[in-house]
């Protein structure tokens, strides 16, 4: 066993005597057994004595290592400052150190490591390693605008402009938060400085000009970051809710309907476009369009959501209506609610005809309430009917008490307790008797010569149903079942535009792309090019053929998307990959440049 106390006798008389060399042979002696952060050090202390710089760093490393790893965070710290003290601009050392800083609280030093770190990799034209040492700053301090100037400043200094401007327009945004709108527009004006797009800092001035009441500059700065990025859902929102609030009612609905092109799925959006048809006192077209939102929050379960909004529809008269109110009854509601809107259903169904399903709804209510006497003459006069009961009831008044006899196969005299609901029965039996005797007055043969020439009565088709089936099984991911539906929703000659371009994409993302071809040119034909959505339909129709393999056709509808409307979607971007694919030799000509002009 090697002999401690021996070994540190002869190292430090070696030291004493100048003789380095020996006394770091004694030293090592003992790391041969045990690594020692301590020994480690003293090593590192000898070779720099010595002048062996590099051997003395390379010891101090592996001693903070030690310290660090035994948890001595204060005696790693101490010796990483000695590794910098040698070799300043070593990063794996300044790095190292800034994450004990940081381990251990001291965030300002921390971040100067990192900083110094960033400098050196951008000297080095490490730019990609600079970049991953500033997001660590950035990680530290999210919220100290001083640092994140440092931060702005070292993206600018390694060429990153856009992030830099972007770190700007955050700092901006948090002296926002805090109402100091000088600094704020500082920060947005030195953003755009180093990035003329950078549509946060816009969308900031924006802001700042709506609490300056400064309403005209407001939308200058939203236009402007239209421009630039035009279908942004951010911006289209801002600039929707400030024309609305501003009482720009057909700037807001533009916008609105822009974003819902771009992004259907904006419930933010949907719901303002709804608010403005509603107070101009359009519910339906407010119903059309805030139904997808519905059912999605119904499908996902999110019942409060579906129940909020539906409130600006609970009075209006129309099935679809009543039909997603009783779902969402069935799902919140208690029995007296669920019985409502079971009976608002049935009234409706009774009013198109549909007999059999409002007798249906009548007796799910009259389960939940036995008691309901209105309900219960309804199923009555139901059955009679549609023949489920037959009136084999006659009146046959007596000579005594002013009471009603009616005749079965035994007579029975009426008591008190069943005049009421004879009385009602008298009246249904007079209804029903009306009826027959006006088709008994009919010759019967001359009847039967009209029953040859009678044609069926043809069954109304519900294409609001099948389309709203459609939809939920493409929600569903079954898609076979969804076409069905949207084949018969599409025959709808009110809503064919609507419902065939729902049977398309349903087509296309079967992979069915000819059968979704063939719909896509049924809808064109059926547009002009003023119409509002002809261009879009006209880019699926591109992409189908694209999908389908025919670049060919693709390319000349893309193009004729692109002499319409050159800045519709990313039209350009496909006219000129395609044009590339056919022509590989030749280069893409610059595009002249626009003037810029208000978007909305």
């Amino acid at each position: 066993m090697t002999d401690k106390t021996a070994i540190i006798n002869a190292a430090q008389k070696f030291a004493a005597k100048g003789l380095i060399d020996k006394a770091i042979s004694e030293w090592e002696k003992l790391l041969t057994e045990r690594k020692d952060g301590n020994i480690t050090n003293m090593i590192g202390d000898l070779y720099l004595k010595k002048g062996s710089e590099q051997q003395a760093k390379e010891s101090f490393i592996k001693a903070a290592e030690l310290f660090r790893k035994d948890g001595f965070y204060h005696k790693a710290i101490a010796i990483y400052k000695k590794v910098l003290n040698i070799a300043p601009n070593d990063v794996d050392a300044l790095i190292a150190l800034a994450k004990l800083n940081a381990d251990r609280g001291l965030i300002g030093n921390a971040i100067e490591n990192y900083n110094r770190a960033a400098e050196i990799y951008h000297r080095e034209g490490s730019t990609e390693k600079a970049t991953m040492v500033v997001e660590k700053m950035l990680h530290l301090a999210p919220a100290d605008t001083s640092t994140r100037s440092k931060i702005a400043y070292l993206y600018f200094r390694i060429g990153l402009r856009e992030r830099a401007a972007n770190e700007y327009a955050s700092i901006a945004a948090i002296c926002l938060e805090k109402n100091d709108f000088e600094k704020a527009k500082e920060f947005y004006n030195k953003a755009i400085e180093y990035d003329t797009k950078c549509i946060p800092a816009l969308t900031g001035l924006s802001n700042i000009a709506v609490k300056e009441k400064n309403i005209e500059q407001a939308f200058t700065h939203l236009n402007t970051a239209l421009s630039y990025d035009p279908n942004n859902i951010d911006i289209l929102l801002t600039y929707s809710k400030l024309a609305i609030d501003t009482n720009k009612i057909d700037d807001a609905r533009r916008a609105l309907v822009l974003l819902m092109t771009s992004s259907p799925s904006s419930i933010e959006a949907r719901k303002l476009l709804s608010a403005l048809y509603i107070n101009e006192g359009h519910p339906e077209k407010a119903w059309e369009v805030l139904l997808p939102c519905i059912d999605t929050a119904s499908n996902e379960n999110k019942w409060s959501e579906a129940d909020e909004l539906m409130h600006y529809f609970k009075d209006l008269q129309i099935k679809p209506v009543k039909q997603r109110l009783l779902r969402i009854c069935k799902a919140q509601g208690d029995d007296y609610t669920i019985s409502n809107a079971l009976k608002e259903l049935a009234v409706l169904n009774e009013d198109e005809g549909s007999d059999e399903d409002a007798y249906q709804l009548y007796k799910e209510a009259l389960a939940l309430n036995p008691d309901d006497k209105a309900v219960s003459e309804k199923i009555k006069y139901l059955e009679i009917k549609l023949g489920i009961a037959e009136p084999l009831i006659e009146e046959r008044p007596t000579a005594t008490d002013n009471n009603i006899m009616l005749s079965t196969e035994e007579p029975f005299l009426q008591t008190n307790e069943t005049s009421s609901s004879i009385q009602t029965d008298k009246v249904l039996i007079e209804e029903i008797k009306e009826e027959q005797s006006l088709q008994a007055g009919i010759d019967d043969d001359l009847q039967a010569l009209f029953n040859q020439f009678e044609k069926p009565k043809e069954k109304t088709v519900n294409y609001e149903a099948h389309y709203i089936a459609g939809l939920e099984f493409k929600q569903k991911g079954l898609m076979d079942e969804a076409i069905g539906e949207l084949q018969v929703a599409s025959k709808d000659p009110d809503k064919m535009q609507r419902n065939s371009t729902m049977l398309a994409l349903c087509y296309v993302e079967k992979g069915s792309y000819p059968l979704a071809i063939a719909e896509f040119y049924k809808i064109i034909e059926s547009m002009t090019p003023a119409d509002s959505t002809y261009l879009h339909v006209k880019y699926e129709l591109a992409k189908a053929h694209l999908n389908n393999k025919e670049g060919d056709r693709a390319l000349q509808l893309f193009s004729e998307i692109q002499a319409q409307d050159p800045d519709f979607k990313d039209v350009s971007d496909k006219v000129a990959s395609l044009k590339r694919q056919t022509a590989p030799s030749q280069e893409d000509k610059p595009k002249p440049k626009r003037d810029r002009v208000s978007y909305i």
